[in-house]
């Protein structure tokens, strides 16, 4: 017998209403015990190894350092005194849009490594599953704003700071180029699925 009251119901709220459900599914994993506490039983997903043959600890290193290289260069990116960082519209932009992409990176990356080896299936489709992609925008980003740092220099000149200019070029292309590699490593992991049903 169909509902007539979903029927009812416009079709942004549900849509809203599937968005909801869809990220909150993974609660009916959790199943109650004797003792009245939950446990997960889905499934689990196990770092198996990856292009390069590294153990888990070889693995969580690149991912660590790789992730670290690209803050700290963002980061740094920010406070040098380049040309155009101060009032170049087309430099802030890409630059902003390097630093959320870089953070929802660091935010996937931390909760990958923080799981360990063995990581719920939910887990590893919020994080293995998004950081490829995130990380790809990040190096866009990064790799964007030292391009633009370029045309701002062709039009107004180095403004007495060429020795900024070239330290914001390099801290973009380590930025970008380590979102790169981790985007590479991530998607060089082979991984082992057990139990649970998809």
């Amino acid at each position: 017998m169909t509902d007539k009251s979903s029927k009812q119901l416009p079709k942004q709220k549900q849509s809203g209403q599937q968005k909801k459900s869809s990220r909150r599914s993974y609660l009916n994993e959790f199943q109650k015990d004797a003792a009245g506490t939950y446990q997960y039983s889905g499934a689990w997903i196990h770092y198996d190894t990856d292009e390069a043959g590294r153990s888990y600890a070889g693995w969580r290193t690149a991912i660590l350092t790789c992730t670290v290289v690209m803050v700290v260069c963002i980061i740094a990116a920010g406070c040098i005194p380049a040309p155009g960082m101060q009032n170049g519209a087309y430099l802030l932009i890409p630059y902003m849009i390097s630093v959320v992409a870089g953070a929802l990176t660091v935010y996937a990356a931390g909760r990958l490594l923080i799981h360990g080896e063995k990581l719920r299936e939910y887990v590893y489709d919020a994080t293995a599953i998004k950081l490829p992609a995130r990380a790809m925008v990040t190096a866009i980003a990064s790799f964007l704003v030292g391009l633009m740092e370029c045309v701002w220099i062709a039009q107004h000149g180095f403004a007495g700071a060429p020795v900024w200019f070239i330290c914001l070029l390099l801290l973009e292309l380590l930025s970008g180029g380590s979102a790169l590699l981790l985007r590479n490593v991530i998607l060089g992991t082979k991984w082992e699925r057990c139990g649970g049903k998809r």
